[in-house]
């Protein structure tokens, strides 16, 4: 968990508190002001527009869930500061990932954002999301005792683009672009009778994702737990896969695997492991045998063929 950032947020949820009234007196002006149709909607059909497959080793990889299940529509003027927000889901919105606004003259940075259910934009619901340099997207969350909990990443998909109004209606379509990777850990020695859980470590996993900047950032450890189904056992070709943040940093990725006993009955650290947004990154190797070297796989192009980095 990283309390120490709930701190952070809430002094500066206290000083924008501390704005407020200036800030909703810029809103409420610009609310008076004439305003004109501004209307956008998702090149193509939306589910299509975010559904994405890539082909490795052979074999199709699909990177996320073939629809959305909560879509945000976000105006902030040139302060930074929120003049409207729409959040749509499948069952509320009639046109889903469709937009109809009206907007006063000026200049906005719009945000559109997608993914399935679980995709926030405040981590800490105390109203980050009414300022541009504080909103996220996360699928992060506060527990009850406001503690906040590291939570995987699905899928998450992002456009932010700059807009001016003026003195004419605005129609445009727009493309949500993937901000995650996924990363598929292929061993290719048979597992042993004795394995009984698959432990995966990300050292440098990325916890939120920046309206502002349109960057992922809070570094975090990520580890991901998978029992081992009994007949899966004394065979090869297991695999697992995670979806990650992180699609600027080097990571090193620890593949371990446990008895019943949570004995580590074999491990192996691979450094510099790259992801890249709406990318798939294959690491495959022989974990068990003495030959225990791994290679990793980048298809950077979505074609069959991907680059083979060796280590």
């Amino acid at each position: 968990m990283r309390k120490s950032l709930f701190y952070l947020a809430l002094i500066a949820a206290l000083f924008a508190a501390s704005c407020k009234k200036d800030h909703n007196q810029g809103v409420q002006k610009n609310q008076s002001a004439k305003k004109y149709a501004v209307n956008f909607s998702v090149n193509g059909n939306f589910t299509q527009s975010i559904t994405g497959n890539a082909v490795i080793h052979g074999r199709n990889l699909a990177i996320l869930p073939s629809e959305a299940a909560i879509f945000y529509y976000y105006v902030y003027d040139t302060a930074g500061n929120l003049v409207h927000k729409i959040i749509q889901t499948p069952a509320t919105a009639t046109n889903f990932g469709n937009i109809q606004d009206s907007l006063a003259n000026g200049t906005y940075s719009i945000i559109f954002a997608a993914g399935p259910a679980g995709l926030r934009t405040s981590v800490y619901d105390n109203g980050d999301d009414a300022y541009l340099s504080y909103a996220v997207l996360t699928y992060d969350h506060t527990n009850s005792e406001g503690d906040e909990i590291d939570t995987a990443w699905k899928d998450a998909f992002f456009k932010k683009l700059s807009l001016t109004v003026s003195s004419g209606s605005v129609t445009q379509s727009v493309t949500l672009s993937r901000i995650v990777s996924k990363v598929e850990v292929d061993i290719l020695d048979a597992l042993p009778a004795t394995a009984k859980t698959f432990e995966v470590t990300y050292t440098q996993d990325r916890g939120q994702f920046s309206f502002a900047t349109a960057q992922a950032t809070q570094p975090y450890v990520f580890t991901s737990t998978t029992k081992i189904p009994a007949a899966d056992l004394n065979k090869t070709g297991f695999s697992v896969s995670n979806i990650i943040g992180n699609t600027a940093a080097l990571m090193t990725v620890t593949i371990k695997c446990y008895d019943a006993s949570s004995n580590v009955i074999a491990q192996r650290a691979i450094s510099n492991v790259s992801c890249q947004a709406n990318k798939a990154t294959v690491l495959s190797g022989n974990l068990f045998s003495t030959n225990s070297s791994f290679q990793m796989s980048l298809d950077t192009t979505f074609n069959p063929t991907p680059i083979v980095v060796h280590y």
